[in-house]
This record gives C-alpha cells, structure tokens and sequence, in this order.
C-alpha cells in the first residue's frame, strides 16, 4: 500500500494565493517572507486596500535611461503581488494640470502600467507638537501623501523614492530609499513592505492650499494656449 504524504504547509500557501501570484516572479519574494510575512502578504493582497506612492527620478530611471526596464519591472511585481493602485508623487506632474497628468498617464500606458492617480501637491504647512510653540514646515509632497491616505481610510502602503526626506521619519511614513543612480533593481523587491496607515500620526499637521506662485500661473497659461494650438492645429489636418 503506498502511503500518501500530505503536502507542506507552503504547497497549501501557495494554493490560497491568487493564480498569478502562484506563477510570477513575485513567488520568489513570497518564499523569502514565510510564516507570518506571508500569511500578511496574502491578507494585504486580498482584504485591504495597497498604495504605492511612486516617485519616477532616481526610481524607475538612472542616469542612462528615462524609464528602466529592470524598475519598470519591479513595480508591476508589486501592483500584481499586492493588487496595489499606483498614485504619482513625481515632480513631473508639477503644479497638477489636466494636460501634465494626461501625459504622464500616457507614458505609463506604453510601460504596460494603467489607472494611476495622483497626490495633489499644491498644500503648505507644518507640524506643530502638543505643548510645543515650534513649528516645522512639511515638504508640499508629503502634505499630499498624508492628504491622500486621509482621503482614502485604512489602508496598507509604501513610499518609493530615491530622496529621503528628513520628515518621512518624523511623521512615521512607510518609506523605502531607492538608488538615485540605479532606480529600483530585483534586489530591492524583497525589502519592500507595504504597511497599515495610521491616521494618528498626522493629527498635529495643519496644511491649506497654497497660492500659485507667478511662474505656476504663466507656466500654466502657456500650456493651456499650446494644447489649444495643437487642437486648432489636427483640426485643420482632419479637415484637409
């Protein structure tokens, strides 16, 4: 009679796991996190929103190339591991027009990388501790990442990008350092963890709108009249 073995405890995990975890490169970083790091890793993917905050300089490029292809990679691992959304807070987009935000879309749609969204980067304002008069001024780009997991509730998410801010600390973000010179390589894939918001450490930050600056505006204005010129423009062709 042959004896039938039961299978490991891992082969169990993997048949819980959506089809396209069980199959990517993402199964090898899943290995690397056993036990409870995968089990959470199940959970993260599966019950709670996940967010990746997405720099693009020192992130998915280098000194080579505008997008590398090894970064590039790197994040569809993570969005098809973690069925996370992507939200840009890249300084391509600038002051957040429609006509920036459309552009960067499309470049990320040639990358194979859809339904990306975007902090707003438009706030001032500072950190002020309980029983303290000192107040220290927050980077306009992590405003907008505290105003976006504000928004959006419980949630897990991570932070990449290549500057490291002082304040990520401070205010206790889920934050992973890429190389400025590299972008994000496979070896980075297993180091990074997406983690549970808690919305407490932001309760002493005060942030408004901030007013435009006048390079913000005539740079608006101008990209406005471009993209008017360039709709009279294949107007005229279609009509031709």
């Amino acid at each position: 009679m042959v004896e039938r073995r039961s299978p490991k405890p891992l082969m169990w995990v993997r048949l819980l796991l959506p089809l396209p975890l069980r199959f990517s490169r993402t199964n090898a970083f899943v290995n690397m996190k056993l036990g409870a790091k995968v089990s959470s890793f199940y959970n993260l993917g599966g019950i709670m929103k996940n967010i990746i905050f997405l720099d693009i300089d020192g992130v998915l490029n280098n000194i080579k190339v505008k997008f590398n292809e090894e970064s590039v990679n790197v994040v569809k691992e993570l969005i098809q591991g973690y069925n996370a959304k992507v939200v840009m807070i890249t300084s391509w987009q600038m002051n957040g027009t429609k006509t920036r935000r459309k552009w960067i879309q499309h470049q990320f749609e040639r990358l194979g990388i859809y339904d990306i969204d975007f902090i707003d980067p438009n706030f001032k304002g500072n950190l002020c501790f309980k029983r303290s008069l000192h107040h220290i001024q927050i980077d306009s780009r992590l405003l907008g990442i505290v105003n976006y997991l504000q928004n959006n509730g419980e949630c897990n998410y991570v932070i990449l990008d290549d500057d490291y801010h002082n304040d990520y600390k401070l205010l206790c973000l889920n934050h992973y350092k890429s190389l400025p010179l590299k972008g994000l390589t496979y070896k980075d894939l297993p180091k990074i963890t997406f983690k549970p918001v808690n919305l407490n450490n932001f309760k002493y930050i005060n942030y408004q709108y901030r007013q435009l600056g006048e390079y913000e505006l005539v740079t608006n204005n101008l990209i406005k009249i471009l993209k008017r010129k360039y709709e009279n423009d294949i107007k005229q062709e279609n009509k031709t």
